[in-house]
């Protein structure tokens, strides 16, 4: 992936990301990551682990700072 955006003309990314704190993160989880909170911590990264990681690591060789801003909402 990150090749092909290099070839598409991408030169530089300043990602910025947001995790969802609300509880709407709980019952979703219920249905979508086997029963748990979508922010459990445990041995198995959890979606927004996996999510942040994938896309850090795909969009990191275009950042010239190497820092990500993370924002949290909800309650």
């Amino acid at each position: 992936v990150t090749s092909a955006l290099r070839e598409s003309g991408l030169e530089s990314s300043n990602l910025i990301v947001g995790i969802d704190f609300t509880k709407s993160n709980e019952w979703s989880g219920k249905h979508s990551f086997n029963g748990r909170s979508l922010h459990e911590i445990g041995s198995i990264p959890n979606p927004y682990e996996q999510a942040i990681s994938i896309i850090g690591h795909t969009l990191s060789p275009f950042d010239e700072d190497n820092l990500i801003p993370c924002f949290g909402f909800g309650d």
